[in-house]
């Protein structure tokens, strides 16, 4: 079988397979690799527009052909038809029995349906509506909204990486919905989830409003004891960092607060493995992929009651849930999980770990995608969608 995906460049092709050369890349696209290899019997291609060259590129990574365009600006605002020459050349060069375009907030899932609309997938990022009272105004988004309720109108099929996110694309589509969770890294899969003696709580995530970084810090600077130390992992805008270590030093717990900046993997497992605790008060995620990462290494989230980590936590029965937006009630819930020590508890840890990591490894995904690019997948979704 033949594959062809369409996304945004992942941060570890730019990092590793093209030796550092900047083509745009965005760590937010570092999920793409844990699928990677792809199972035997399927051929797959990811085309992506990648800045900063003026030729296509194709470069040939974990099993992969990855096929790079020029990347072209301000295509929201021709609902993305400019990107549409890069996917088709490739669409027509390789032939493939399917299409598939992660994320209907850029032009990847639009272009999908302009290639094959009888053969394509749309993949559910996250709903643009959801996420707008989160997002900085502009035109642009506005444009994007547009393009994205449009694609959802036409799209046929679509698949969302979990069942809260399902429920918010039913709500704009009349097409077949399915549910296929993101595979995690063979990285957090594949090593011992450590001996978490440090006392030491982490953040991963963007510094962020709608990451709850600075509810984070008040919540920690309000429940724990001097022996804690919170690991912050992530950048933002250099303004909003800033105002945030101005919080730390507000709430005089600056000795006890670092701010790492963007670590690599095995920087973030080193973490995982000597901390028990994950502090994550998103306001809206539909994953999210570092909650998913924490879980897998056997830490005990401690999260806002909504979206994904309302999903993720109540499915593996491993973690905390305040209310969101209530600091006081997050630091409450952070009070009594560093006091009761959940995690400790008799064979919990180890259970969450295993089932986590079977349910997102490799091996599963690639099952319910490979049972995906049948006919007889959609006519049972469209049923089960209307």
């Amino acid at each position: 079988m033949k594959v062809l995906w369409l996304c945004g460049v992942p941060q570890e092709v730019q990092t590793v397979a093209l030796d550092g050369k900047n083509v745009g890349a965005y760590a937010a696209w570092s999920w793409v690799m844990g699928h990677l290899p792809p199972p035997e019997g399927v051929e797959l291609h990811i085309a992506c527009p990648a800045k900063n060259i003026s030729a296509p590129l194709e470069v040939e990574y974990r099993g992969v052909t990855f096929h790079l365009f020029p990347y072209v600006r301000g295509a929201a605002y021709t609902f993305f038809q400019t990107w549409l020459p890069g996917f088709r050349r490739v669409y027509e060069k390789i032939s493939p029995d399917w299409v598939q375009g992660w994320g209907t907030e850029a032009g990847f899932s639009s272009a999908a349906l302009r290639l094959t609309p009888n053969r394509s997938i749309v993949e559910i990022q996250g709903i643009l509506s959801d996420y707008y009272p989160h997002m900085q105004k502009s035109l642009m988004l506005w444009f994007s909204i547009l393009n994205e309720r449009i694609t959802l109108r036409k799209a046929p099929r679509l698949l969302a990486e979990s069942e809260y996110s399902a429920q918010e694309t039913k709500k704009y589509t009349r097409g077949g919905v399915g549910v296929i969770p993101h595979p995690l890294r063979d990285d957090f899969l594949q090593i011992d989830a450590g001996q978490k003696k440090k006392p030491q709580i982490v953040f991963l995530g963007a510094l962020t409003d709608r990451k709850g970084i600075k509810d984070a810090v008040r919540a920690f600077a309000g429940a724990s004891s001097n022996d804690w130390n919170l690991i912050c992992i992530g950048r933002g805008k250099i303004e909003y960092e800033q105002e945030v270590r101005d919080l730390i030093r507000e709430l005089g717990v600056e000795a006890r607060v670092k701010m790492c900046g963007t670590l690599n993997p095995v920087e973030i497992i080193k973490l995982f493995q000597e901390s028990p605790v994950f502090l994550l008060p998103t306001y809206m995620d539909t994953g999210p992929t570092a909650l998913k990462e924490a879980l897998s290494m056997g830490l005990w989230p401690v999260c806002y009651n909504n979206s994904g980590p309302q999903e993720l936590i109540g499915h593996y029965q491993y973690g905390s849930l305040a209310p969101t937006g209530d600091i006081p009630a997050l630091t409450e819930s952070l009070r009594n999980v560093l006091a009761g020590r959940p995690w400790d508890g008799p064979g919990r840890m180890k259970q969450c770990i295993g089932q986590v990591r079977h349910d997102l490894s490799r091996e599963t995904v690639w099952a319910q995608l490979m049972a995906c690019y049948t006919d007889k997948y959609w006519e049972s979704a469209a049923n089960a969608t209307h």
